[in-house]
């Protein structure tokens, strides 16, 4: 008697099947919202960038704060990157929609050649743009500290309280745990779609997607 295939008895699912497809739909339809948002804010970074979203001296601010505030912004439109954002929002689309589709397919055990790859690249997609969100977010919060330390040089009114050491504790505290959050969450999603990669190619899901 031949020897049974592993995976192929249509009695089952193989392990962890429905976990991977549900986790890849979820993955993938937030990558398409995100990704579309973040397509839409590289197109208006130059507006976003400009008044009124990025913040003006108050009335009566010393020539030292409105000089640092007119820089900060000029290094803020230098480092918002567009182009970089821009196209790696439109690659990250295309890759979601068509792992989002891969992921449909699977479930209906028709993904022979699609998920896999989707998934693959997916991961690759999810650790550029980590990267480069890393670099962005390092380099804005050196500009922030570069903000803070003309603002300790300016001239203020006798009495003021010292608010430099605040702003800079707070811009610490807020740049570690955004770093903390984007590492955190892209690592996991990253090892998901290599893994889930890996998974499309066991035996036992080959066996199983052939019988359908």
């Amino acid at each position: 008697m031949p020897a049974a295939v592993p995976g192929a008895d249509p009695r089952g699912k193989p392990a962890r099947y429905t976990f991977i497809v549900v986790v890849a739909i979820v993955l993938t339809a937030i990558g398409i919202l995100t990704s579309l948002g973040a397509l839409v804010t590289s197109l208006l970074s130059k507006q976003m960038m400009s008044s009124p979203f990025m913040p003006t001296p108050p009335p009566g601010a010393p020539p030292e704060m409105t000089r640092a505030l007119e820089n900060m912004q000029q290094k803020m439109q230098e480092l918002a990157m567009p182009w970089l954002t821009g196209s790696l929002a439109a690659v990250q689309l295309g890759a979601c929609i068509w792992g989002l589709f891969g992921a449909l397919a699977l479930q209906k055990r028709k993904a022979k050649n699609t998920f896999g790859p989707s998934m693959l690249m997916l991961g690759v997609v999810e650790l550029a743009s980590m990267i480069a969100g890393l670099y962005i977010q390092i380099r804005t919060a050196s500009v922030l500290e570069e903000l803070v330390d003309s603002l300790k040089l300016a001239p203020m009114p006798p009495g003021s309280p010292d608010i430099t050491h605040m702003m800079r504790t707070i811009m610490q505290i807020s740049m570690m745990m955004g770093i903390a959050i984007a590492l955190g969450w892209g690592t996991l999603k990253i090892i998901f779609f290599f893994y889930a990669r890996h998974y499309a190619s066991k035996p036992e899901m080959r066996a199983y997607v052939s019988c359908a």
